[in-house]
């Protein structure tokens, strides 16, 4: 969202910087402003994933070497999407999902490996209803 956001803000300073120089004003700095903050979004929106990536390996890496980790658990709706899930997590703990139905019943629990196994394999889009039954059905 952020990066998208960014995308866009880069677009409309462009955009003005453009009609400044149509309109017989060149800004140079301007269109170089514009210019960055597209390039900054969209190498961020790219750089994300590999980011989650990498806190999870280092915190593999922490269990092992530790013997122990902080775990942080987060009860989610099972009409969101994994993405929602992921945005939720903490970056410095191991993260355990509770996925609820509407009566607020346990559908499932997810681990860490198995939210970033599921969101490489089937995307962000995915529903956490729809992986509870997944998993349930194996």
């Amino acid at each position: 969202l952020v990066s998208a956001m960014g995308v866009l803000t880069g677009l409309g300073v462009t955009a003005l910087g453009i009609h400044f120089w149509m309109t017989g004003t060149p800004n140079p700095t301007i269109l170089l402003m514009g210019s960055f903050m597209i390039f900054a979004s969209a190498k961020h929106y790219h750089a994300a994933p590999v980011s989650v990536m990498q806190d999870t390996l280092h915190k593999r890496r922490e269990i092992f070497r530790r013997g122990s980790a902080q775990v942080r658990g987060t009860a989610v709706c099972g009409e969101r999407s994994l993405g929602d899930a992921i945005a939720r997590m903490d970056a410095r703990s191991y993260n355990l999902l509770y996925i609820l139905d509407d009566d607020m019943r346990l559908l499932g629990t997810l681990g860490e490996g198995e939210i970033m196994d599921y969101a490489l394999s089937r995307g962000s889009g995915e529903k956490l209803r729809e992986i509870a039954k997944l998993r349930r059905s194996v």
